[in-house]
């Protein structure tokens, strides 16, 4: 469709911004040495937010004997990457990716991030690779698909039935992402795998995350969490180029699917789509 193609390349596209903390919080945990503190007076100014990184500090995974009391200690459970990534999850949740007209698509789109996510992470220790940042590339794939339907949403003209955009939003999202990314100040490695996560090589050179995220992603399809829109067939060549990158074996694509279906099962108010 014109209109996404256009609004993308055009010099005055702006991406979606997240809400202030989630951006201040974002970038105070790439410093390894952030001063605690300074991060909770920051998380302090969103109580939603706080609120979501006390519960999952105290959820079974961290709350060990002694469950966390306050946003400080919550802070020491979680560490900086997996605080990273919680603020992303809420904020991609949250108002900011609100789309009048497109809400189903939009809930399914965050559900299939954060299952592609769980399961990214899963992908790397399977296969032996670093996994620092898996979940925030995979929880990030599609992020040009909500882009694409915000981009839609807010027209003066009524938004167009989704059967009709989707093709669009599909050939677009990759390199929508990216500019997301930038806008994000989202590390360069992160925003390769936006790119790259549907072809896994670019100009000759294999991108390991990104056939991670691509596994993933086709994991996520499998279990029933896909986009939320017409279900295209991902391309069996970047499938088997990601196979070979990583070495994936039946034993180990048959453990990733056990481990993933235990993962996601405890994920809580997911619905397949």
């Amino acid at each position: 469709m014109r209109v996404i193609d256009e609004r993308f390349s055009s010099p005055d596209y702006a991406p979606p911004k997240l809400p202030a903390v989630a951006m201040e919080l974002m970038r105070m945990s790439q410093d390894a040495n952030m001063d605690r503190a300074q991060l909770v007076r920051v998380l302090e100014r969103d109580a939603l937010l706080a609120a979501s990184v006390l519960r999952r500090a105290r959820s079974p995974e961290f709350a060990g004997n002694h469950p966390a009391t306050d946003l400080s200690q919550a802070i020491g459970r979680l560490g900086m990457r997996q605080l990273s990534d919680l603020v992303l999850l809420e904020s991609l949740r949250g108002e900011v990716f609100r789309a009048p007209g497109y809400e189903e698509v939009m809930t399914a789109l965050a559900d299939h991030g954060q299952v592609t996510a769980t399961i990214a992470r899963i992908v790397c220790k399977v296969c032996g690779l670093p996994g620092e940042y898996a979940y925030m590339c995979g929880l990030l794939h599609d992020v040009g698909m909500q882009a694409a339907l915000l981009v839609l949403s807010h027209r003066k003209r009524r938004s167009p039935p989704l059967e009709l955009v989707w093709p669009a939003i599909l050939a677009s999202h990759e390199e929508a992402g990216a500019k997301i990314a930038e806008a994000w100040k989202l590390p360069p490695h992160i925003k390769q795998v936006m790119r790259l996560h549907h072809c896994v090589v670019d100009r000759g050179f294999p991108n390991a995350m990104a056939a991670a995220v691509h596994v993933a992603e086709s994991t996520a399809l499998e279990l029933g969490f896909g986009h939320g829109g017409p279900e295209a067939e991902l391309d069996p060549s970047a499938w088997t180029a990601a196979a070979e990158l990583l070495e994936l074996s039946d034993a180990k694509l048959a453990e990733i699917r056990a481990q993933a279906v235990v993962a996601v099962d405890s994920i809580e108010g997911l619905s397949k789509h």
